[in-house]
């Protein structure tokens, strides 16, 4: 589920509660997307980690996928010590 606000797919908490009880119900993980556009490579903005505190847990979420460029720069680095 899209929970960013400048998406034209995004949803409120609320609905997201409702989806993530179906989800479970029918045995589906609810996840949800977020976007943090002022995270730097090394981490998070505060804003962001308060928001993936309280948002999953209200939704109702199991898991959080976080689009931003210190996510993108996390993954190289496990790609990279992968390899």
């Amino acid at each position: 589920m899209i929970l960013w606000p400048k998406s034209k797919r995004s949803i409120s908490l609320e609905v997201a509660a409702t989806v993530a009880a179906a989800a479970k119900a029918g045995g589906a993980i609810p996840v949800g997307v977020f976007v943090d556009e002022t995270a730097e490579a090394g981490a998070y903005s505060l804003s962001t980690q308060v928001y993936l505190l309280v948002c999953p847990s209200k939704a109702r979420l199991e898991g959080a996928q976080v689009n931003s460029q210190c996510a993108r720069v996390q993954r190289c680095m496990m790609i990279k010590q992968s390899s």
